[in-house]
């Protein structure tokens, strides 16, 4: 089934409108309420009768906010239950605003606003637009709205032809132009991405094999190049590129300032522009805004676009609470260095593409489920609007309850999941996330958390509390170059600051990376590993290699900034330099073995515990019903096939080998022996049956 294209609007235009979005072309507006319609269907795939004049419908609404701010022209919905009904919505102070129109033939009723009933007079429809002027309460603020609601139009259907109109979707207006301009996006599927990156490295573009290679690491080679920040820089660098109009925007200082007065507003529930604008971030206390205008300005032209175009996801996509905890993110970083800057500006990308992934996957079974049952489908869809709008949910019980045994995404099934394709895009997309988490975590216990200690051990606060700020780019830039590993976290490989940079593991004892390694302590923090405070710090300490000067990496060797000059040092594998610091690469490698890495990921992943690996079990059932026939396995399930029958030890080289099979990880020579000769088996025995059969026959 083709995938619905991702239009990340309001959460209400986001859930109602999607679908519709392949069935009807675009209306467009002259900007006074009037619009066209053109090639409007039925949302149910049927004709259903026109109005009583005969005439095709479609309406915008319009209005007037308190505040001052008015409301574009947007474009109505027709509703998926009630005969005859168009609903419309905006969003303003952080609230999405509805309203809604009975037009039973050439007469208009309001129906409700803000989920409130409204009655109001009849209107008359014709050929012209309509209008009336009410005023809405608030329930907890006592304060009136004007809305005038325009623009419901009468156009003749083409050649006659019966039809109720659906329109495109809810979308922003440009007030500016007479086209109805949302904010483009679009699904970014992973396995086109993983086959890129696997061409790059069939081709020789990665160069891990001519500096730390190492055959320990399990994960597909295309797999070391991937992150989800990666994929998503390039979804938005697509965009941009795509569509000159978009790039215009999103480079225009007054958008960005208007997009970001709007993200205050809504995540702290401001009336006014000019309340976000004095808005202080809650917990470091600086004004939001102006933060992020400078951060904005320090960016370069492709980065301002980016950054941009992310905040506009993150204002259509995010729910006022997720948005305060990411402005305070944002604005603890965005005033310090450029490592910090560039830390700041992958947190906005990373987030947008988070939430455009999730409203990807909700869009995706709600399309599923109309396609199955459209009655069904389009009431499921208006009960997760309205939670959205009520901030809990009607009355009554979800239309679809998961069955038992299948894994929940959103409240719907995926038929997706149950072919090859949908469940290889599924299986990928959990497994990157899982993987950057991994990513991570492999860092922190690797080199940040280390290099933490070995500052505190020798009493160097600053350098200790610079390492997760500017050490961290030199520590990322070996990783990169000497394994071609792409991290979750970019490096800044023009940073100057050589706090925080020093030849730890030549300082600490082989004792302490036991600690470190050990699987108990995986992605901890250095203060909550227990070992490590038996005894006094220096007695973890087995060289000083600490510098005041800095900058020696590894110890003895300077001229290592910015972090482009140590990774010019690692490539040239005959060095000195390069030679003494593959300890540090095949310490990182070791949490990517099978012994290591296998287990917890499966473990991860079978829980579904994140709502991002929802939909994990049910995509790795249906590639194991093909791995299965493939392979000749006794084993009916994947759990019955990788656990004991108490389902207490896993079977890790089967999980190896199925995720092998999968092209997730490298298979070992014997793993790749064992599935080759399975394999030749079941074909041998396939071959002989077809000879049998046919000698039956004659």
């Amino acid at each position: 089934m083709p995938q619905p294209t991702i239009l990340p609007l309001s959460p209400m235009a986001t859930l109602l409108s999607a679908h519709m979005a392949q069935r009807s072309e675009k209306v467009l507006g002259n900007g006074h309420g009037r619009g066209r319609p053109q090639e409007l269907l039925s949302p149910f795939g049927a004709a259903a009768p026109a109005p009583a004049s005969g005439m095709m419908v479609a309406g915008t609404m319009s209005g007037i906010f308190m505040s001052g701010k008015t409301i574009p022209n947007v474009p109505g919905l027709l509703h998926p239950r009630e005969p005859e009904t168009y609903v419309f919505a905006v969003h303003e102070d952080g609230h999405t605003k509805m309203a809604a129109f009975k037009i039973p033939g050439p007469t208009a009723t309001p129906v409700f606003i803000e989920g409130r009933a409204h009655v109001g007079k009849l209107l008359p429809v014709d050929a012209g637009a309509i209008g009336d002027t009410w005023d809405s309460a608030q329930n907890r603020n006592v304060r009136h709205e004007e809305y005038k609601v325009t623009g419901i139009v009468c156009r003749p259907s083409p050649q006659g032809a019966a039809g109720r109109p659906a329109s495109a979707s809810l979308a922003e207006v440009t007030v500016a132009t007479s086209t109805i301009a949302v904010v483009p996006s679009q699904a970014s599927p992973i396995l086109k991405e993983i086959a890129r990156l696997d061409a790059l490295a069939a081709q020789g573009c990665t160069i891990d094999d001519r500096v730390y290679a190492t055959k320990s690491i399990c994960i597909a080679r295309a797999f070391y190049a991937y992150t989800s920040l990666g994929r998503h820089t390039e979804r938005i660098r697509r965009l941009l590129a795509q569509d000159a109009a978009l790039a215009r925007k999103a480079g225009d200082a007054s958008e960005f300032e208007n997009t970001l007065v709007s993200i205050v507003q809504m995540a702290y529930k401001l009336i006014t522009a000019r309340a976000a604008r004095s808005q202080t971030d809650i917990m470091g206390g600086q004004m939001i805004v102006s933060t992020v205008q400078a951060l904005w300005r320090a960016l370069g032209t492709q980065q301002q676009l980016m950054l941009s175009h992310a905040l506009r996801e993150i204002l259509e996509l995010e729910q006022p609470d997720g948005l305060v905890a990411k402005l305070s993110e944002v604005c603890d970083r965005a005033p310090r260095c450029s490592s910090a800057q560039k830390q700041a500006f992958n947190l906005v990308i990373q987030h947008a593409g988070k939430l455009t992934d999730a409203a990807s996957r909700k869009r995706g079974t709600a399309d599923d489920a109309i396609h199955r049952d459209p009655i069904k489908g389009y009431v499921a869809l208006l009960h997760e609007g309205l939670r959205y709008i009520f901030g809990h949910k009607p009355a009554g019980e979800p239309v679809f309850r998961t069955p038992v045994g299948r894994s929940p995404v959103g409240t719907m099934e995926v038929s997706e999941l149950d072919c090859r394709e949908g469940a290889l895009e599924r299986l990928y997309a959990v497994f990157g996330d899982y993987l950057d988490e991994h990513k991570e975590r492999a860092f922190k216990s690797a080199f940040e958390e280390p290099a933490r200690f070995y500052f505190d051990c020798v009493g160097d606060a600053v350098g200790r509390d610079h390492v997760n700020v500017h050490g961290l780019n030199w520590y990322l830039a070996l990783v990169q170059t000497g394994l071609g590993f792409a991290m979750p976290i970019v490096a800044d490989e023009a940073d100057w600051c050589e706090f925080g940079l020093v030849d730890f593991w030549a300082g600490l004892t082989e004792e302490a990376w036991a600690h470190f390694a050990s699987d108990e302590n995986f992605g901890k923090e250095y203060g909550g590993i227990r070992a490590l405070h038996g005894r006094t710090q220096s007695q973890w300490v087995a060289k000083h290699v600490h510098s005041a000067g800095g900058g020696q990496f590894p110890y003895g060797i300077t001229g290592m900034s910015p972090p482009s000059r140590l990774a010019e040092r690692i490539v040239d594998a005959g060095s000195s330099a390069s030679q003494r610091l593959r300890r540090y690469a095949e310490r990182f490698a070791h949490f990517f073995t099978q012994g290591f890495f296998v287990r917890r990921c499966f473990e991860a992943l079978h829980s579904e515990l994140k709502p991002e690996h929802a939909g994990f079990r049910r995509a790795a059932d249906t590639l194991f019903s093909e791995y299965r026939a493939v392979h000749g396995i006794e084993a009916l399930t994947l759990v019955e096939y990788v656990y004991d029958e108490m389902c207490l030890e896993l079977d890790v080289e089967a999980v190896a080998c199925f995720f092998g099979w999968c092209g997730l990880l490298q298979l070992t020579p014997t793993q790749r022996a064992k599935l080759s000769q399975l394999k030749a088996a079941v074909d041998a025995s396939s071959k002989k049956a077809g000879g049998e059969e046919k000698h039956a026959k004659l």
